[in-house]
Parts: C-alpha cells; structure tokens; sequence
C-alpha cells in the first residue's frame, strides 16, 4: 500500500510500499529507494521514509480494529449463525471423559435465533459421538470486566449433569460473526470462528 508522507516543507516527498520507499529528490520517474535498513523496520538514511513507515503502520492499525462487543443488544440481529467449517468431527472429545456417549443425530453446527441476542439449539442429538448438552451463543451484557460475546458448547454427562466440551468469548464487533478465543472445557482448540447463515 503506497502513501505520499511530506512530513513539513522543507522535506521530500516519499511513497512507502511494501517495505521499500521511494524518495524523490529530482524528476519524478527516478526516485531514489531505501529498503528498511535492519530487523527493527527502521529507514537509517531518510527521515521522511522512516516518517512515511509509522504514518502506514499507524494507519493500518487504525483500519483493522474492530469495536469493542456492545454492552446492549444491537437492534436487527434475528438470523442464525454457525461454527465455520464445522463437521460432527469438528471438536476433539478425546478428553471428554464424563460426556456420555450417543448415537443421536450429528449436531449441524448451527444456532439459531431465540431472543434478543441469544442463539441457542436445544434440540438434543451428538457431538463426535458424545450426547449433545446446550448449544449457544450470546451477549453478555455484564462488563465485567467489559461486555463480551460468548460460545457455550456442552454435553450431557448421562445423569444429571453438563460438562462443558468448548467454551470462548470475543470482545469485538456489533454482532456474534468473528473469532472467538478458548477459556475453558475439554476440546483443547484454541479458537472458533463463527458466521452467519
């Protein structure tokens, strides 16, 4: 991504594009490159290039930051979301000990919507072979400490009980697409990534 930097009027006109910039200091079909000079990103012999370098990074970074996750349900989100790329092999169960097993339906990865900000399958079924507790995901309005979206996956321990196979939170974005990151249960996967349908 290029970038014209002057940084006052006594500088030169730069363009910084992937990595290597472009001073002009005579005709401008002839400008004069420097490549980042070392492992640190710095341009050692042009200010305005190492200028023209924090202006792109700070703008880039600027771009690609998503909002914070609201703390009150935005209005209109009423249709259904699913795990991306989710298959029933989808979570590793392995270490799921206490869910019990099933041959019930595979669970189709998606949630459907229930209430304002609440996509929840109650409808039973299985999981990589393990009885299928609740699925969901929501908006905890909480803030403790911030407001977050949140993925519930369970099973259903044969008793009385539901031991969590995933559970994860996003703290971004106006509705529950995104990626999620693991805080606990017995899939050890870092991440999931939720869309709509």
């Amino acid at each position: 991504m290029g970038q014209v930097i002057i940084p006052d009027k006594a500088a030169k006109p730069v363009i910084l594009i992937d990595g290597v910039c472009y001073e002009f200091v005579g005709p401008t079909s002839n400008p004069k490159t420097h490549d980042m000079a070392d492992i640190d990103g710095q341009f050692d012999s042009c200010p305005e290039c190492a200028a023209a370098e924090k202006s792109d990074l700070s703008s880039s970074s600027s771009q690609s930051a998503a909002p914070a996750a609201p703390c009150e349900c935005p209005s209109g989100l009423t249709g259904d979301y699913k795990i991306s790329g989710y298959s029933d092999t989808y979570f590793d169960v392995s270490g799921c000990s206490s869910c019990a097993s099933s041959a019930g339906t595979p669970w189709n990865g998606v949630f459907p919507n229930q209430a304002l900000c609440s996509w929840v399958d109650f409808s039973g079924g299985s999981i990589n072979g393990k009885d299928r507790g609740i699925c969901g995901l929501g908006l905890d309005e909480s803030g403790d400490p911030d407001c977050k979206w949140t993925m519930l996956i369970e099973c259903y321990d044969g008793s009385i009980g539901y031991p969590v196979i995933w559970v994860g939170e996003k703290d971004t974005g106006n509705d529950p697409t995104g990626v999620y990151n693991r805080t606990g249960g017995c899939d050890p996967r870092l991440t999931v990534t939720v869309v709509e349908v």
